[in-house]
């Protein structure tokens, strides 16, 4: 049985297989972007996720040079991050419409 030659796309480099290889740098995740991410899930009553949208803008400008990874997160935190702040942006327009109605009110 003959081995069939490698047609996989790209060939891998030779120095990165085999025994003895030294492994691939890898990019730090960026803390900023890690941490929107977790508390766009949180929520904590929309504080949460107004801190979220905010770190998440930071860890986008950290992670556009690429030096550091977490790109993904960092959008991912920002997307849930907004889409916490509707609800309570929501209430907070319901609660000042019904305290600008109910005080305009005469017996």
């Amino acid at each position: 049985m003959s081995q069939q030659p490698y047609s996989g796309g790209a060939m891998p480099h030779p120095s990165s297989v085999g025994p003895g290889a030294t492994p691939a740098l890898v990019r730090p995740t960026s803390g900023k972007a890690v941490t929107s991410f977790i508390l766009s899930l949180l929520w904590i009553f929309g504080l949460g996720s107004l801190v979220a949208v905010v770190l998440s803008v930071m860890a986008m400008k950290e992670t556009k040079t690429g030096m550091k990874g977490g790109h993904g997160l960092a959008v991912a935190g920002l997307v849930i991050g907004i889409l916490g702040l509707v609800p309570v942006l929501l209430f907070m327009l319901v609660l000042v419409l019904g305290l600008a109605t109910s005080g305009s009110t005469s017996p």
